[in-house]
């Protein structure tokens, strides 16, 4: 038993932050989000970047990616990407997939990840290191509702030494929806749970109109 209040990081954290004292919470699975669109803080055309491709779904494509114009101050708190969801959701996995080569210029080493529900404030979400390049990693969190998703970085790859760390890239940025194993609905007739938005057909249900 905690000998503080247990507490927790969010509603959905099963493991107390004091003590690690577990507790059930609602379990999830993942599904990608589509219709995605992109802003970044900079776009190398001159190296064939285009912005919407990092959201195209296409990963193993070499000329399909986006890539930052190198920055001689570094990526960290510089350079980032990001995923307008079109819409608030809850979320629980991004993927992020390099370039098709390991060693293409951009390529990341590590990542933060943060969330906003205005596209304005972010909070970080998760932190780690990329564990596949080429290739995609998956990257998970504790179930939080966006509207945005920023990821960022501190180290990449790139052929020349002097230029290690100054550009930033991605063949593609992915964003997945939190779908509840078992779904909360308020009673019999209502289509939307409660707590990831799924919405379900009930047989048989129909609206009437009531007139004033």
């Amino acid at each position: 038993m905690c000998i503080r209040d247990s507490t927790y990081t969010n509603e959905y954290d099963p493991d107390c932050n004091v003590c690690d004292e577990a507790r059930e919470v609602k379990t999830f699975t993942s599904e990608q989000l589509t219709g995605l669109t992109g802003t970044a803080s900079s776009n190398d055309t001159n190296d064939g970047s285009n912005i919407e491709e990092a959201f195209d779904g296409i990963t193993n494509e070499a000329s399909n990616y986006w890539a930052s114009v190198k920055n001689d101050n570094g990526i960290e708190n510089n350079e980032y990407l990001i995923a307008n969801l079109n819409g608030k959701y809850l979320i629980n996995q991004v993927a992020y997939t390099s370039r098709t080569t390991a060693d293409a210029t951009g390529n990341l080493n590590d990542y933060v990840i943060w969330v906003s529900t205005d596209g304005e404030h972010y909070e970080q979400a998760t932190s780690g290191d990329i564990e596949t390049r080429p290739g995609a990693t998956t990257i998970t969190f504790d179930p939080i509702r966006a509207t945005h998703v920023k990821l960022t970085a501190t180290q990449s790859v790139h052929w020349q030494d002097a230029n290690v760390n100054k550009v930033m890239a991605a063949a593609e940025f992915a964003v997945f929806k939190a779908v509840c194993e078992e779904h909360d609905y308020d009673d019999d007739a209502d289509t939307e749970c409660n707590v990831c938005g799924a919405v379900r057909t009930i047989e048989g249900l129909s609206l009437i109109h009531i007139s004033e």
